[in-house]
């Protein structure tokens, strides 16, 4: 299954993709360097912060 909103494509599996509605994907830029950060409204638990893939 492909999503693209603008310039981002997203691929994933269909069978999950019921897993990830509502989530949120932001590019994030700072000092401790940057990347891509997911906010998943539906996790049961999280790290603190999204998921981050470094870029």
């Amino acid at each position: 299954m492909v999503v693209q909103q603008d310039a981002v494509k997203v691929v994933m599996d269909s069978q999950r993709a019921p897993l990830l509605v509502g989530t949120e994907v932001d590019d994030v830029d700072h000092t401790q360097g940057s990347g891509v950060v997911m906010k998943n409204p539906t996790a049961k638990t999280t790290c603190g912060r999204g998921s981050f893939f470094s870029a």
